[in-house]
């Protein structure tokens, strides 16, 4: 869960919100919808690292909560093309290699312990992921922001505004 309540944040030259409260319950998805410059980018900027920044009033995030962006200022390493999906994906790719990695390490390591150690930790943030489920998740996703259309699209071809997704 989060709950804004009574949030006010501005910049030197303007105000961007004054008093704002909402809570986002479990599951719940959501859409920020503003003009350029209206400041939708710094609260979610604010919602995932609110010690960066100077604001008044109350957030809580509870501590189990997942909070998932793609920004649209996009660092793409222009020589590897990527999809949307493969894009919003990469975390979970990067786990499941990484899982692969140690099992070919296992097979040749007489430090079996430490590699035990490290495949349960890459384990467990698969499943706190639900990496099991990671293709049908994103699926479900992309299609309640009604955005599947995007999916095979490679990423840098993407407009800015496309790119940002709250999941």
């Amino acid at each position: 869960m989060i709950k804004v309540e009574n949030l006010s944040f501005s910049f030197p030259q303007k105000e961007l919100y004054k008093n704002i409260s909402f809570t986002f319950e479990e599951a719940q998805h959501c859409a920020f919808i503003g003009t350029s410059g209206s400041g939708k980018s710094t609260l979610i900027d604010i919602l995932m690292d609110p010690e960066r920044y100077l604001f008044e009033g109350k957030l809580e995030i509870d501590p189990d909560c997942r909070i998932g962006y793609v920004s649209q200022f996009l660092q793409v390493d222009k020589t590897k093309e990527v999809t949307v999906f493969e894009y919003i994906a990469e975390e979970f790719i990067k786990i499941q290699d990484e899982i692969t990695a140690i099992y070919a390490e296992m097979a040749t390591t007489s430090d079996m312990d430490s590699l035990m150690e490290k495949l349960q930790l890459a384990l467990d943030a698969f499943e706190a992921m639900d990496g099991d489920n990671y293709e049908k998740n994103i699926n479900k996703q992309l299609n309640l922001a009604n955005l599947m259309k995007l999916k095979d699209l490679s990423i840098s071809a993407v407009s800015g505004g496309n790119s940002n997704l709250f999941k």
